[in-house]
């Protein structure tokens, strides 16, 4: 698992003339946005975003058919490989400004009418999901991998899931976390939910998607698979397969992680259940991870 780095900045304009001007670097920011008439569109900061970046947010198509939606103009990454992203090149924009993703919230979610135009975008996202849920048709449709990607993933679920095995995946996230409202739940909440669900379940398998080896061994009982397990891993999104089988979980529990939370946006399997860490009960409970924040404090 790792993250990607996308520039971007905010780019608020009328949607075809956004992306001819783009297209041709002769964009000039000037002023405010009216929400209801324009696009946001991301290319040239930077902002870390985990699996999907600032575009992982819309409220409208990102081709431009909507009057709210985004497009990308960002220098090149692994979204173009991974999704098929179709996103313009940053070409010769420049920012005039700064703008946080609490601005840009505030704008997707109507609360807030104008915003600057051509400014760089900084953040993370990881606020209330329930003030973009209506981009999740979009949200779901822009982010299904394509290609050899595609390929691959699908052999890997197919795999682990060995017919109608219940699969269960835990994101235990380690290695750049311990601070902050970046904070590591400890294996054992994980192994009290498990405790509780597991001899409910009909054929359950345990995934772990995990940075730290090392953790594998605190879920022994259970005989858990990795992605080490699923087959060698595509040069440069070592990651993908972690995320992939989150998204297809019968049972999935998160870490305070955009990693594990996106999958969980991300799943859309029938009757899916997820969990997640909290540190008000010091455990494991359940959630929707559409109506919730990305990360608890």
């Amino acid at each position: 698992m790792k993250k990607l780095g996308l520039h971007a900045t905010v780019l608020l304009a009328a949607p075809n003339e956004a992306r001819a001007q783009a297209a041709s670097g002769s964009f000039q920011g000037n002023g405010t946005f009216a929400s209801g008439s324009g696009i946001i569109t991301v290319g040239t900061g930077t902002t870390d975003i985990d699996l999907a970046g600032p575009p992982a947010f819309p409220t409208g198509e990102p081709s431009g058919r909507n009057s709210r939606a985004w497009i990308t103009i960002a220098p090149d990454w692994i979204g173009r490989d991974l999704f098929g992203a179709d996103d313009a090149v940053q070409g010769t924009l420049k920012p005039v400004g700064q703008i946080d993703d609490a601005a840009v919230t505030e704008v997707i979610s109507g609360r807030t009418q104008t915003a600057r135009a051509n400014v760089e975008l900084h953040g993370y996202f990881c606020g209330d999901v329930r003030d973009w849920a209506a981009g999740k048709p979009i949200f779901q449709k822009i982010f299904e991998p394509v290609g050899k990607v595609r390929a691959h993933a699908d052999a890997a679920l197919r795999k682990i899931m060995g017919g109608s095995r219940t699969l269960v995946a835990l994101h235990l996230r380690r290695g750049d976390y311990g601070q902050g409202q970046f904070w590591v739940a400890p294996s054992a909440w994980y192994l009290t939910w498990l405790a509780d669900v597991w001899p409910q379940l009909d054929q359950p398998v345990l995934y772990l998607a995990t940075d730290d080896a090392a953790t594998v061994a605190d879920f022994a009982a259970y005989s858990p698979l990795t992605a080490a397990a699923l087959g060698e891993p595509l040069p440069g999104c070592e990651f993908f397969t972690d995320h992939w089988i989150m998204r297809h979980a019968a049972l999935l529990a998160t870490s305070n992680s955009t990693f594990s939370s996106t999958a969980a946006l991300l799943n859309r399997r029938e009757g899916a259940r997820f969990v997640r860490p909290d540190r008000a009960i010091e455990g494991l409970r359940a959630y929707e991870p559409w109506a919730e924040k990305i990360l608890l404090a």
